[in-house]
Order: C-alpha cells, then sequence, then structure tokens
C-alpha cells in the first residue's frame, strides 16, 4: 500500500490548514486595528473556501456515493463563503 501522506494535494492542504490557524491567531490576539482585522478575516474566508474547494473536487472523484454527497456539500459550503466574503469586500468599498 503506497503511502499517501505526503501526497502534493495533502501538503497543500495542510499549508492552507496552518495558514487558518496562523491567521485566526493573528486576529485574536494581534493588536491591529478593526479594519485590518476584518481583512484578516476576509483572508481566513478566502482560504477554508479554497480548502473545501479542493476538499469537493477530491471527494467528486471517489466512487463513494456518500463521499461524493459530502464533496458537493464541501463545494456549496465553498460557495456561500466566497459569496459572503465577495459582498463583505463590495460593502468596505462603498464605506471606503
Amino acid at each position: 500500500m503506497k503511502n499517501k501522506g505526503f501526497s502534493p494535494i495533502n501538503m497543500f492542504r495542510l499549508l492552507i490548514v496552518v495558514a487558518v490557524v496562523i491567521l485566526s491567531a493573528l486576529v485574536l490576539f494581534g493588536n491591529s486595528t478593526g479594519l485590518q482585522k476584518i481583512q484578516l478575516n476576509l483572508a481566513n474566508q478566502m482560504l477554508l473556501s479554497i480548502l473545501l474547494t479542493v476538499n469537493g473536487i477530491i471527494g467528486l472523484r471517489d466512487s463513494n456515493k456518500q463521499k461524493r454527497a459530502m464533496a458537493y456539500t464541501s463545494l456549496l459550503v465553498a460557495l456561500f463563503i466566497l459569496g459572503l466574503t465577495i459582498l463583505t469586500f463590495i460593502q468596505i468599498s462603498r464605506n471606503g
């Protein structure tokens, strides 16, 4: 059996998870202004959206029906997060 622990896609997913944790720590414990915290949260949302999209695409290739259903759910959640992020960007740009 081939060890899939260090495949490129798993390393990419691990990198995104680490980035999300670091950004969350910066938002929680950093001494940044309100706008900077909003920008960090938006970056965090984008990373989570990318992670869910990658997981969804990987899951769509699986032959198991339950895993494919979870993949569709991941893609829908990623689309929802992306929509919220875009709406927030628009709101910030209007308020300038």
